[in-house]
């Protein structure tokens, strides 16, 4: 038994360590993704940026996406279009209008003036954080 463990032990040493399968199909994973990554970063970033924008134009046509900026409109409740609309200085009324009844200069200033409100939103956020409980909080009168 010990003349085998023996044996065993100086085969293990001559032939190195030994991977498992898992081991070996990771590391030709690994191998396989490098090399795409490099082929990737050889290639120009203008190209690049080509291949992305008409890849872009076929897989989502303006007209896929508009539909898309729509339904995410007429889903958003009521109440937030209406800020959206009435933060840009338009009659709240516009929040039950469909996103094409809006032009591009509309559109244009709620973008902007939700930007500014967002902003204004997360620093009232912050300003909210805190305070001291009162006494009766949370008692039964």
């Amino acid at each position: 038994m010990k003349a085998e463990r023996v044996e065993l032990a100086a085969l293990a040493a001559a032939a190195g360590p030994q991977r498992s399968p898992l081991e070996i199909s990771t590391s030709v994973y690994l191998a396989d993704f490098t090399a795409a990554c490099e082929a990737v970063c050889a290639v120009p970033e203008d190209v690049r940026q080509q291949r992305i924008m008409a890849l872009r134009a076929i897989v989502a046509r303006p007209s896929d996406v508009e539909a898309m900026r729509a339904a995410c409109w007429l889903n958003a409740p009521d109440g937030a279009r209406m800020v959206a609309v009435m933060s840009a200085g338009l009659p709240k009324a516009r929040a039950k209008d469909s996103l094409n009844k809006f032009d591009a200069l509309e559109r244009g200033l709620v973008w902007i003036a939700l930007q500014k409100l967002l902003a204004d939103l997360g620093q009232i956020q912050k300003c909210m954080q805190g305070g001291a409980m009162p006494a009766t909080h949370g008692r039964a009168h």
